[in-house]
């Protein structure tokens, strides 16, 4: 019975933290497409820091060729 107990102790763990992790990495998906959408190039410190990229929404990344 302990052993049950345990097991089921441990999946909800780590369902919790894996749902942590898919929600984090889903802010940051979303603070970037806010960005794009706003034409700006810029993301926030906190994702920049975090990601440690920045966002190249220049003519030569997007289509491919200088404009």
């Amino acid at each position: 019975m302990s052993n049950l107990l345990s097991a089921i102790y441990d999946l909800i763990t780590v369902s919790l933290l894996g749902s942590a992790i898919f929600l984090f990495s889903g802010e940051i998906k979303l603070e970037a497409l806010n960005r794009a959408s706003q034409g700006t190039t810029n993301l926030s410190r906190f994702t920049e820091s975090m990601t440690g990229q920045r966002l190249d929404l220049s003519d030569e990344r997007v289509y491919g060729k200088k404009i």
